[in-house]
């Protein structure tokens, strides 16, 4: 039972994170920490190979490193960072490239509806809300939305799902 709880954090985090983002253009640190943390609590439990914990740690780590130097030109914010080294965690590294492609179409089509909407909502200014509250322009754009919705997509078939229901059935 105690698998079947773990198998629910990691989507509460993301979509947490997709929501909190949309809303303050920030993703708290402690997102990131508590699914780093859980991530390995879970492996655990369902007797995760130490290879794909191993694969998957090395692949979060190479998604940590080139998102500093992303944060570092200004590209992505810090939350956006963490969230997604710990995301790669969790789907596996088997998948890491898939999730980057999915979270910059997603993050793309996120800045298409955030230009948009900032154009038109001037008419109807009771609509702003979250990051769109900004009068003219949008102060940024909420990509732990796409980080989110990319790792949703993908966790059902990540290699600690797998395992988990093999432990389960």
């Amino acid at each position: 039972m105690v698998e079947i709880a773990l198998m629910t954090v990691f989507p509460f985090l993301a979509v947490y994170t997709a929501v909190i983002d949309f809303l303050t253009l920030r993703i708290p640190n402690w997102i990131s920490v508590v699914g780093f943390f859980l991530f390995f609590v879970m492996a655990v439990a369902v007797f995760l190979s130490p290879w794909i914990v191993m694969w998957s740690l090395l692949a979060c780590v190479a998604t940590l490193i080139v998102g500093i130097v992303l944060f570092g030109c200004g590209v992505v914010g810090g939350g956006d960072v963490k969230f997604a080294a710990m995301a790669v965690l969790w789907i596996g590294w088997d998948k890491a490239l898939l999730f980057y492609l999915l979270s910059a179409v997603y993050g793309g089509l996120i800045a298409i509806v955030t230009i948009y909407l900032s154009q038109h909502l001037r008419l109807c200014p009771s609509l702003k809300i979250g990051f769109l509250e900004t009068p003219d322009t949008p102060s940024g754009i909420p990509y732990g939305m796409a980080l989110g919705i990319a790792a949703l997509q993908l966790y059902l078939d990540s290699p600690i799902i797998t395992f988990s229901v093999n432990v389960l059935f």
